[in-house]
């Protein structure tokens, strides 16, 4: 079907701050041709490596229903370090069958999205999330 399975861009490594630098990529698709996982790394600086995976679900008549993706950048201590703005696990929730505008999702992660009667995206809020419970463990001060 054409579907792109893999790249690979092999340039120099560019300087710090720059943009551009060797890259690869694998990709993976469902019986339907649609993107199931991508991994690839990206350099950008001589001993800064990034890499990343992704993956995504579909539900019966193919809306997506989950999507990961963890992207991490490999020190030259080879400590791989996740990136917490371009990490994320986030569940896709739409309106049920039967409804107006059915495959326009209502909620993506934490932000709940709102709409127009035509169906025109008016804007997403963010769902607070709970707290993180503190740790087990506690000072005692000196």
């Amino acid at each position: 079907m054409g579907n792109i399975l893999s790249l690979n861009n092999q340039v120099e490594t560019p300087p710090a701050n720059s943009y551009g630098g060797p890259t690869t990529q694998l990709f993976s698709y469902d019986d339907l041709y649609r993107l199931t996982h991508a991994e690839g790394t990206f350099q950008t600086a001589p001993n800064k490596t990034h890499t990343y995976g992704m993956d995504m679900a579909y539900d019966s008549i193919h809306n997506i229903v989950s999507k990961h993706q963890l992207h991490t950048i490999v020190q030259p201590s080879l400590q791989a370090i996740t990136q917490k703005k371009t990490s994320y696990d986030f569940s896709y929730q739409y309106n049920s069958l039967g409804t107006s505008r059915p495959h326009a999702p209502t909620h993506i992660g934490d932000r709940a999205y709102t709409y127009d009667l035509n169906g025109n995206q008016l804007g997403w809020t963010r769902t607070p999330t709970a707290p993180t419970a503190p740790s087990s463990g506690t000072k005692k001060p000196h």
